[in-house]
């Protein structure tokens, strides 16, 4: 709009006119930039809620993997959740107790007595 009225002298008014083909080219533009805006609307949420969800998810495995971890080594037991050194020499089942013991298996220990006493306090190599 110009900013004074035309009046013939020195204000003239030019106009456009479109004609179908003008009129068709300037809807598609216009429909294209809609959907871009939509997009960068959904993409604004929706790239947050999968950042977060995969958050979730990794943290999620990182804790099973802990909990993994720790249950091979014998120290996620549900009534005892704090394991004493002693209770961790005496596991069978824990790779722990196994190292805490000196890399000696329990159940060889247990057989090395049962020898002893069959034969006397004699000793024997297994």
């Amino acid at each position: 709009m110009p900013r004074r009225a035309p009046d013939g002298q020195g204000v003239t008014e030019h106009r456009i006119t479109f004609g179908n083909y003008e009129r068709a080219f300037v809807t598609e533009i216009k429909t294209d930039l809609e959907k871009g805006v939509k997009i960068a609307a959904v993409s604004a949420v929706a790239i947050p809620v999968v950042v977060g969800a995969s958050a979730v998810a990794g943290l999620g495995l990182l804790g099973y993997g802990i909990y993994c971890g720790l249950n091979t080594f014998g120290l996620m037991d549900i009534e005892n959740p704090i394991p004493s050194i002693d209770d961790l020499k005496n596991d069978d089942d824990s790779y722990m107790g196994f190292i805490l013991r000196g890399f000696k298996s329990k159940k060889r220990w247990k057989g090395e007595q049962i020898y002893k006493q069959e034969n006397g306090g004699g000793g024997g190599d297994f």
